[in-house]
């Protein structure tokens, strides 16, 4: 089934885009959230063993209408996470206790899993999800790390990709492994809640 968008990327930048992701590096990401496990398309990591900027991107190829439909988060190579239309339309429709029941649920991933990497943090609330519409911040550990989406990160380097809802993600300040590692389970746990949310609607 072919994906289909709306706004200031149709025509032409719409090839460019497809023909991007389907270079056979493009892999959807996201983490079980029962099992804490990062899941890059059919791979599954454990967080002790998972490394953003080692990420391997061999094996299956996703049909680039599928990651297009199904995917929230996409994996770009090793250290590029995407953000995809599907999450950002879903982030722009959250509202009240959806939205803090999403982001709840994805800070209490991201606190087990500095639980489960030894972590210390000082502060209960040192890790979590905040956002402003679909711009995801996390701070992990009490040294400020945050993984960013906005139109500045984008892969494409163009705002107009924004507005299709496409997004790049960015480290600020995030310096260890554990950090990051922490940073993208609670990426990768929303990616997760947004799939099990809108499968009902969304094909």
């Amino acid at each position: 089934m072919s994906a289909t968008f709306h706004g200031p990327n149709e025509n032409g930048r719409m090839d460019f885009v497809y023909e991007f992701f389907g270079d056979g590096y493009s892999k959807p990401f996201s983490l079980d959230t029962k099992r804490n496990l990062f899941r890059l398309a059919e791979k599954e990591i454990s967080p002790e063993d998972f490394d953003v900027w080692n990420l391997d991107m061999m094996g299956t190829t996703v049909p680039v209408d599928e990651l297009f439909s199904s995917s929230a988060v996409v994996a770009l190579g090793s250290g590029h996470l995407i953000q995809m239309p599907r999450m950002t339309r879903w982030l722009w429709g959250l509202e009240g206790n959806n939205r803090s029941a999403a982001f709840s649920e994805a800070s209490e991933i991201m606190r087990t899993v500095a639980r489960q990497l030894d972590c210390k943090f000082t502060r209960h609330d040192s890790i979590g999800i905040h956002t402003s519409h679909s711009i995801i911040q996390t701070e992990a550990i009490v040294s400020s790390g945050e993984l960013v989406v906005s139109p500045a990160a984008t892969f494409f380097n163009s705002t107009s990709d924004w507005a299709s809802g496409f997004a790049g993600f960015e480290f600020h300040n995030a310096d260890t492994v554990q950090q990051e590692t922490i940073l993208c389970a609670g990426v990768g746990a929303l990616a997760s809640i947004c799939i099990r949310e809108t499968d009902n609607y969304i094909h």
